[in-house]
């Protein structure tokens, strides 16, 4: 049964039409059209400055809100339905999938089998023949010459690859012993000639060594010898200076000697002289003591007395001198 929703007040859309113009570009362009031609007729002649026509507006501008949130609500419901519907149709498609890929590797199995046996084959195939390449080489990775005694090991290898059941791995083994057995005849050839050199260097080196030896010892021998002389020399030197300063200490010691008696003698002069000194002067005092005496005894004053001896004693008074 087909029934009329009314989405706004004057707009009533029949539900199959309203269900469908989900799904159709703009196909909400009408609804929204009659919403709108609707919705600005109530408010057309609406003063928005009174009070009764502020709520006017906003009782229309809700309308309208509602109106958002219903249609809305129903394009959710749609939308709600056709992914539960999409995830039944992925369930299945995965469901087919997943069980024809098995059916389709069952049935392909002893194929795959094949193929990945004949793979393991091929690669032991490749892994053989690599390892053939590699025994080709005759010099290393520094550009030596590799050693016959390496190359008759590489020869070995490859001759127990000859007899592989494998016509390649057979055709390629027998190009590599070929190889192989010409690079020992030219490596042992080479090592032949450098045996001979090394020989040849070893006797020069050895020539030139026991020269240098020889000299070196012929060096040494005269250094030792000048080292002797030398030696000698300096035991010479040394005792004529041992010499020389012994006689020096021993004239130094003379003259320290001489300058101590000397230095004696001057001190038992001066000694004698200051008792000499001593002596004089004492037996002038006692000479002038008498004089004085003397005088004092004649009546002269002591003052007078001293003066006039002491004029007497400095040649002051004419005609007239002590004799001590």
């Amino acid at each position: 049964m087909n029934h009329t929703i009314t989405l706004y007040t004057g707009v009533d859309v029949e539900q199959a039409v309203y269900q469908a113009a989900f799904s159709q570009t703009d196909g909400m362009a009408d609804i929204i059209s009659q919403i709108r031609a609707q919705a600005t007729a109530e408010v057309a002649d609406v003063d928005g400055t009174t009070s009764k026509g502020r709520d006017k507006l906003k009782s229309v501008a809700y309308a309208v809100a509602k109106a958002k949130t219903a249609i809305d609500g129903t394009g959710k419901e749609l939308v709600a339905e056709a992914k539960a519907k999409i995830k039944i149709v992925d369930d299945n498609r995965k469901t087919v999938r997943d069980e024809l890929d098995v059916l389709r590797d069952e049935i392909r199995r002893p194929v795959t089998e094949w193929e990945e046996a004949q793979k393991a084959e091929q690669a032991k195939i490749d892994s053989l023949l690599a390892e053939l390449d590699g025994l080709t080489a005759i010099q290393d990775a520094n550009g030596e010459w590799i050693h016959s005694g390496s190359l008759k090991s590489y020869l070995s290898q490859a001759q127990q690859l000859s007899n592989h059941e494998n016509e390649r791995v057979q055709s390629r083994a027998s190009d590599v012993i070929k190889h192989l057995q010409q690079a020992i005849v030219a490596a042992e050839q080479r090592e032949a000639q450098q045996a001979e050199i090394a020989q040849l260097k070893a006797e020069q080196e050895a020539q030139a060594k026991a020269a240098y030896e020889a000299q070196i010892a012929a060096q040494a021998a005269e250094q030792a010898k000048a080292q002797a002389a030398q030696a000698m020399k300096a035991e010479r030197e040394a005792a004529e200076r041992a010499k020389i300063e012994a006689q020096l200490q021993a004239e130094q010691a003379e003259r320290e000697k001489q300058a101590a008696l000397a230095e004696l003698e001057k001190q038992n002069a001066e000694r004698i002289a200051a008792e000499q000194r001593a002596a004089d002067i004492e037996h002038k005092r006692a000479v002038n003591r008498g004089i004085l005496s003397a005088m004092l005894e004649c009546g002269i004053e002591e003052a007078a007395a001293k003066e006039f001896l002491l004029n007497v004693v400095n040649g002051k008074v004419a005609h007239l001198s002590v004799n001590y």
